[in-house]
């Protein structure tokens, strides 16, 4: 009955970047093109952009609610009041009508905070579930945004490092403004931050939607599928089990206001005491203001003693979700590894 739940749920993918990444190009090419799928995109403000002809404004005065209704399917509606209220009340309307749910936050909206909206407790009675958060990158002018070593409020890191670090999916637009040497150095440039999410390339934001949709990066279950990820993101053979990732221009850095945001990989084999691992990862994410660490993202899978199927761990900003996945480990005791990867600031190997 909980899968036939989850199958009328509506997958929300929240899409963050700077102004001018391309996050409209890639809205209008939502609305737009037929690709088969009913998505509707939820904005701040319906966009003076959104211009296409056949679209028809369509008002609910029961939701006090409208929307546009576009010629292939899709629909455009502005949030109201309450952004979950407003996606909530919509997917009712269009009951079996809508397969997907992008939201346009405005370009400097904290994607943390976006994701722990539609981030809730299985028990929550919800029509939606977070599928991912994809952000938009300007190949050209992101190395811009990144070196920005403005100071941030409470010591944290700037905005492009955030967004970076919070997707699960990165585009890199505007690739046809860059040489394919300078597009290289931003890949590796955006590893170094976000070692873990898959990157696709693009121009004019046209992306084969399959590579952005069904992300399923919040789900508990998915035990093996993050495995695969955190597997290649880094090789666990190595002899002392410990990875970091860290921006290669670092030394350069030295004697300047950083707020470089990297990727720290753990993996130790052995058993682990799901209580005093809480407690741990508790006072590591809830670190005060003005904190040299922040941490953004967490994920994981852990060998729980006592148990015989894998724990899965989530965690965005101060939430984190670790539960049983319900998939069994399938190598024996000795082998079973615990493996942690963490995305945040001022976050060193040998400390975690």
């Amino acid at each position: 009955e909980n899968a036939e739940n989850e199958k009328r749920k509506v997958p929300v993918t929240v899409i963050t970047g700077f102004l001018g990444s391309g996050k409209t190009t890639l809205i209008n090419y939502i609305l737009t093109e037929n690709h088969g799928k009913k998505i509707a995109v939820i904005e701040n403000e319906f966009g003076k952009e959104i211009q296409i002809e056949g679209a028809m404004m369509v008002k609910d005065e029961n939701l006090e609610q409208e929307w546009i209704e576009m010629p292939n399917g899709c629909i455009c509606c502005a949030v109201k009041d309450d952004l979950l209220v407003t996606v909530e009340s919509l997917v009712d309307k269009k009951k079996g009508k809508m397969d997907y749910i992008f939201i346009e936050p405005s370009g400097l909206a904290d994607p943390g905070a976006m994701a722990s909206i539609f981030w809730v407790d299985e028990d929550v009675e919800t029509n939606v579930y977070l599928d991912g958060i994809v952000t938009i990158v300007d190949a050209k002018h992101i190395s811009m945004h990144l070196d920005d070593d403005k100071p941030v409020a409470n010591g944290g890191a700037n905005e492009a490092h955030k967004q970076i670090a919070f997707g699960d999916r990165i585009l890199i637009n505007k690739k046809d403004l860059v040489t394919l040497d300078q597009l290289s150095e931003l890949k590796d440039r955006i590893r170094s931050i976000n070692g873990i999410s898959p990157i696709v390339v693009t121009e004019r934001s046209r992306v084969d939607l399959e590579q952005i949709l069904d992300i399923k990066a919040f789900d508990m279950k998915a035990a093996k599928e993050l495995d695969l990820k955190l597997n290649s993101c880094c090789d666990s053979t190595d002899e002392h089990h410990h990875h970091e990732h860290e921006h290669k221009h670092k030394e350069e850095s030295k004697g300047r206001h950083d707020n470089s945001v990297v990727t720290v990989f753990i993996a130790e084999k052995g058993e682990v005491d799901l209580q005093k691992f809480k407690e741990w990862l508790g006072e590591l994410l809830w670190q005060p203001p003005g904190s040299s660490i922040t941490l953004f993202r967490c994920k994981g899978q852990l060998n729980v003693k006592g148990e015989e199927e894998r724990f899965v761990l989530q965690a965005v900003h101060e939430l984190f979700d670790l539960d049983n996945s319900g998939v069994k480990w399938d190598v024996n005791k000795d082998s079973r590894e615990n493996r942690l990867l963490f995305i945040g600031r001022g976050i060193e190997q040998d400390t975690l």
